[in-house]
């Protein structure tokens, strides 16, 4: 015990504090991080030795899954991710310096098997707090070495774990997506073939996206602005983060970049009520202000399509809102960008935004024209039912309620319009299609790609579908 508990200390960040080179009063600035997306992790481990004690816990699980792993016993794959999981925390909590010296050690001393050490240095690159030296050495260490036979017997894991997730009855959006964008990477490994990318980003109108002309050969094909290492499966993300170069400066949002969409911003993320907002009113107000903001900064965003070779790929990292592949801007090939108009950029932004919904009472902008408006509530004895509706019958009442939802300022008038747009749900109300109807508050991809591009519509008024009980 005493071995292993050396072992352990060994590859801890603490190393510094262990040999006397600072002490734990500095703690802020020689080793935590000050990201606000940590900050409740920070603050639980102020205290001397609380870091130290979960460290050498999560780790000491890594370690022993990966053993059992290497065995053959690929049923500890799930708790080996739930203790990277956790281990990510550890990582993000601290500065970039510290992160570097973390997984340096843990990949030059642990003994973990590569597909382990692969997870880990995944995990370790989506926590980089600020791009600086210290995040550039981790970059390196992250995707500089790791290799294609590693990638490919990674996602194979992965795979079996979300094939789990499926069978466990998760029916969740997001899984469906995060299978979709696996199955891409693992098939054109597989295969051989080049993996289809995005990346998306904003140039000054003095840059240039390519470093040649078509005459130059080889260099018409490789990327002056905007490069970088991470590039994603779907467009709808590369047109988001164009959008954030349009936005954003120093890492946050421009004071007065939401003056036309802020009140639709406001409402779709009001639980339920979200539901009921334009998705067109949204991307149509979305659209002035990224309009406005590149006019002001003389930017143009740019949605770039490029080709990677599977042996080329460094990395991959599936996330529900941005997964993102790993390469070097020299080793993939750029094959088409468009200056994407405000329109276009502000429409990826709402597909963004709903690439997570996973609950029926979160679709933000869930009002679509020709689509389906789903509604739920909870009646007599706490039954919770959803309904769901043509957004085109029910869209002028739906409005009225929004509005005095948010507006009035007569509790009656809100009641009012809630129940007049509750009837008119139940007057137009539809019977799904066989294999649709939800039977608890999870929102499946299929049904959520139906409400936005409904088929075989059929109508029958009061139909609704339990979908639990709500409990005081």
């Amino acid at each position: 015990m005493k071995k292993n508990k050396d072992f352990l200390v060994s590859l801890s960040p603490l190393q510094g504090f262990f040999n006397g080179e600072w002490d734990w009063v500095d703690v802020n600035k020689e080793f935590f991080c000050d990201n606000a997306r940590y900050k409740e992790v920070v603050d639980k481990y102020k205290g001397k030795g609380f870091y130290q004690k979960d460290f050498e816990e999560v780790l000491t699980r890594i370690i022993n899954t990966d053993e059992e792993l290497e065995k053959g016993n690929i049923e500890y794959l799930a708790e080996r991710r739930d203790a990277i999981s956790d281990f990510n925390l550890l990582i993000g909590c601290i500065n970039n310096r510290r992160k570097v010296d973390l997984i340096h050690n843990i990949c030059t001393k642990s003994g973990l098997s590569e597909n382990t050490l692969f997870l880990i240095k995944m995990a370790a690159y989506g926590t980089i707090e600020k791009y600086d030296d210290e995040s550039k050495k981790l970059t390196r260490i992250c995707i500089g070495d790791n290799k294609t036979d590693v990638i490919y017997s990674s996602s194979a894991e992965e795979d079996i774990l979300l094939e789990q997730m499926s069978i466990d009855g998760d029916v969740r959006n997001t899984l469906t997506i995060m299978r979709f964008e696996l199955d891409i990477i693992k098939e054109k490994m597989s295969k051989g073939e080049s993996i289809k990318l995005y990346r998306g980003f904003a140039i000054n109108s003095d840059e240039r996206v390519r470093q040649g002309y078509k005459k130059d050969g080889e260099k018409y094909f490789k990327q002056s602005a905007g490069t970088g290492i991470s590039y994603s499966l779907s467009r709808d993300v590369a047109g988001y983060f164009a959008m954030r170069s349009i936005m954003m400066e120093d890492g946050s949002f421009i004071e007065g970049g939401n003056f036309y969409s802020g009140c639709y911003t406001h409402q779709m993320q009001t639980p339920q009520l979200q539901n009921l907002i334009s998705r067109e009113g949204y991307i149509k107000a979305r659209a002035k202000d990224i309009s406005d903001m590149r006019d002001e900064r003389k930017l143009k965003p740019i949605i770039c399509e490029y080709l990677l070779k599977p042996e080329k790929m460094r990395g991959y990292f599936l996330n529900l809102d941005e997964s993102e592949v790993m390469t070097l801007p020299d080793d993939i090939k750029v094959v088409h960008y468009e200056i994407a108009s405000s329109k276009e950029i502000a429409k990826c932004q709402y597909e963004w935004i709903n690439k997570g919904s996973n609950v029926l009472t979160a679709i933000s902008g869930g009002l679509v024209e020709d689509g389906i408006v789903c509604w739920v509530s909870v009646e007599e004895y706490g039954k919770i039912y959803a309904i769901f509706a043509p957004a085109n019958e029910i869209k002028e009442d739906a409005e009225k309620f929004v509005k005095a939802y948010f507006y009035a300022d007569d509790k009656k008038e809100v009641t009012k319009a809630a129940v007049l747009f509750q009837d008119k749900m139940e007057k137009y109300a539809l019977k799904l299609p066989e294999g649709l109807a939800p039977t608890n508050s999870m929102l499946s991809n299929p049904l959520y790609e139906y409400l936005r591009k409904p088929f075989n519509i059929v109508k029958e008024a009061g139909r609704k579908y339990r979908i639990g009980t709500h409990r005081k």
